[in-house]
Protein backbone atom coordinates (compact mmCIF):
# COMPACT_ATOMS: atom_id res chain seq x y z
CA UNK A 1 0.00 0.00 0.00
CA UNK A 2 1.28 3.67 -0.41
CA UNK A 3 0.45 6.14 1.88
CA UNK A 4 0.03 10.06 0.59
CA UNK A 5 0.69 12.12 3.84
CA UNK A 6 0.16 16.06 3.55
CA UNK A 7 3.42 18.01 5.04
CA UNK A 8 1.95 20.48 8.28
CA UNK A 9 5.88 21.59 8.71
CA UNK A 10 9.81 20.47 7.85
CA UNK A 11 12.06 20.48 11.03
CA UNK A 12 15.23 19.41 9.00
CA UNK A 13 16.15 19.14 4.84
CA UNK A 14 13.14 19.85 2.58
CA UNK A 15 9.99 18.41 1.51
CA UNK A 16 6.58 19.08 -0.65
CA UNK A 17 3.76 19.58 0.06
CA UNK A 18 3.07 15.73 0.46
CA UNK A 19 5.57 12.77 0.90
CA UNK A 20 4.77 9.13 -0.29
CA UNK A 21 5.35 6.50 1.99
CA UNK A 22 4.95 2.25 1.27
CA UNK A 23 3.48 0.69 4.21
CA UNK A 24 1.04 -1.57 5.48
CA UNK A 25 -2.53 -1.51 4.61
CA UNK A 26 -4.23 -4.43 7.12
CA UNK A 27 -4.53 -1.74 9.91
CA UNK A 28 -5.90 -4.75 12.23
CA UNK A 29 -4.24 -5.61 15.44
CA UNK A 30 -1.93 -2.10 15.12
CA UNK A 31 -0.34 -0.53 18.04
CA UNK A 32 -0.90 3.40 17.03
CA UNK A 33 0.29 5.11 20.60
CA UNK A 34 1.69 7.92 21.54
CA UNK A 35 2.89 6.78 24.87
CA UNK A 36 0.65 9.27 26.61
CA UNK A 37 1.90 11.85 24.70
CA UNK A 38 5.90 10.41 24.67
CA UNK A 39 5.76 11.38 28.51
CA UNK A 40 5.93 7.32 29.31
CA UNK A 41 9.39 6.42 30.32
CA UNK A 42 9.00 3.02 28.20
CA UNK A 43 9.52 5.04 25.54
CA UNK A 44 12.80 7.13 26.70
CA UNK A 45 14.36 4.44 28.64
CA UNK A 46 14.03 1.43 25.66
CA UNK A 47 14.93 1.16 22.48
CA UNK A 48 10.38 1.03 21.93
CA UNK A 49 9.09 3.26 19.76
CA UNK A 50 5.55 2.72 17.45
CA UNK A 51 6.66 0.49 15.11
CA UNK A 52 7.46 -2.92 15.50
CA UNK A 53 10.17 -5.52 14.88
CA UNK A 54 9.29 -8.85 12.81
CA UNK A 55 10.78 -11.86 14.05
CA UNK A 56 13.66 -11.60 10.99
CA UNK A 57 14.75 -8.45 12.82
CA UNK A 58 13.39 -6.30 9.84
CA UNK A 59 11.40 -3.48 10.87
CA UNK A 60 7.44 -3.57 9.99
CA UNK A 61 6.09 -1.50 7.43
CA UNK A 62 5.05 1.35 8.70
CA UNK A 63 1.02 2.01 9.04
CA UNK A 64 -1.14 5.39 9.34
CA UNK A 65 -4.52 6.39 10.48
CA UNK A 66 -6.61 8.82 8.55
CA UNK A 67 -6.68 11.93 10.55
CA UNK A 68 -3.94 11.43 12.91
CA UNK A 69 -0.54 13.66 13.02
CA UNK A 70 3.22 11.75 12.63
CA UNK A 71 6.32 12.95 12.69
CA UNK A 72 8.05 11.11 9.89
CA UNK A 73 11.98 10.80 10.10
CA UNK A 74 13.58 10.07 6.82
CA UNK A 75 16.56 7.62 7.27
CA UNK A 76 18.67 4.75 5.46
CA UNK A 77 19.37 3.00 8.82
CA UNK A 78 15.43 1.45 10.29
CA UNK A 79 14.31 2.47 13.97
CA UNK A 80 11.41 1.86 15.80
CA UNK A 81 10.68 5.72 16.34
CA UNK A 82 10.84 7.04 12.72
CA UNK A 83 6.93 7.13 12.31
CA UNK A 84 5.80 8.31 15.81
CA UNK A 85 2.53 9.57 16.17
CA UNK A 86 1.99 13.05 17.61
CA UNK A 87 -1.27 14.37 18.14
CA UNK A 88 -0.38 18.45 19.73
CA UNK A 89 2.73 20.09 19.66
CA UNK A 90 2.77 19.73 23.16
CA UNK A 91 3.97 15.84 22.08
CA UNK A 92 7.44 15.24 24.50
CA UNK A 93 9.06 13.59 21.21
CA UNK A 94 7.76 16.15 19.02
CA UNK A 95 9.25 18.91 21.24
CA UNK A 96 12.31 16.86 21.73
CA UNK A 97 12.99 16.40 17.95
CA UNK A 98 12.33 20.17 17.01
CA UNK A 99 14.58 21.21 19.57
CA UNK A 100 17.43 18.65 18.09
CA UNK A 101 17.15 19.91 15.04
CA UNK A 102 16.40 24.05 15.20
CA UNK A 103 18.17 25.94 12.40
CA UNK A 104 19.37 22.44 10.87
CA UNK A 105 18.27 23.17 7.07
Amino acid sequence: MKYTLRVLQVLKGQAGATIELNGEGDLSGIWDTTFSDHVEDEFWSKSSGRMGINGDCSMISPHFMIGKRYLVMHSSLPDTKHFERVDNDDDRWFKYVKSRTLGVR
